[in-house]
């Protein structure tokens, strides 16, 4: 029951977030609702199966999501395996588990504020529920990737997560950039990361 109060408060709180965007110009509104999809496709995925990596495999299987094809390049090269999705709009999302327990969600455009508001809000609801975990803000930084032959900007917050009684901690994290025709505007992970 406490999951699914959970669940439904993440839920209404991303609902709030992605209806301030709405009363934005069209495009932006798109961007808005394909971040609020990304978050919620993530929330399922990733950050349901963030302490057991095998469920990101059987989540994808429940619902037939097929291989995502270029798994080299959606993947970067890195031992895993991905998966695409495609909502109403026919926006493609991909999710991606990898080797080392990360998880993925990716999102070809997508509103920064959006995004990066829900994971906010997303970590507040989650430390002020469950007084078990320690959640605290890792980082608000820039960084920047080369992608397609350009230098891509990148705005990161992330989360550190952990238990006493665990052996390992994770990180959460949205990744995002605003630069136009470069694919994956949106990046949501969660990673097994060593305890500080």
């Amino acid at each position: 029951m406490k999951n699914v109060l959970v669940r439904y408060t993440l839920a209404a709180t991303l609902l709030a977030v992605s209806a301030s965007a709405m009363a934005q110009q069209p495009a932006a509104e798109a961007a808005a609702r394909q971040a609020s999809f990304a978050i919620q496709f993530w929330m399922d995925s990733c950050m349901t199966n963030f302490a057991n990596p095998a469920g990101v495999g059987a989540f994808a299987a429940k619902y037939g999501l097929p291989e995502a094809a270029m798994q080299a390049e959606v993947l970067r090269n890195r031992a895993g395996k991905a998966w695409a999705v495609v909502d109403s709009e026919r926006t493609v999302y991909l999710l991606a588990q990898y080797a080392n327990g990360e998880c993925q969600v990716m999102s070809r455009y997508s509103d920064r504020k959006t995004a990066t508001e829900a994971l906010v809000k997303i970590m507040e609801i989650v430390k002020s529920r469950e007084p078990n975990l320690i959640v605290r803000r890792l980082d608000d930084q820039s960084f920047e990737e080369p992608i397609d032959a350009k230098l891509v900007k990148y705005q990161r917050i992330s989360y550190y997560v952990s238990r006493n009684d665990v052996p390992i901690a994770w990180r959460f994290r949205v990744d995002t950039h605003d630069t136009p025709d470069v694919p994956t505007q949106l990046i949501l992970a969660t990673e097994p990361i060593a305890k500080q």
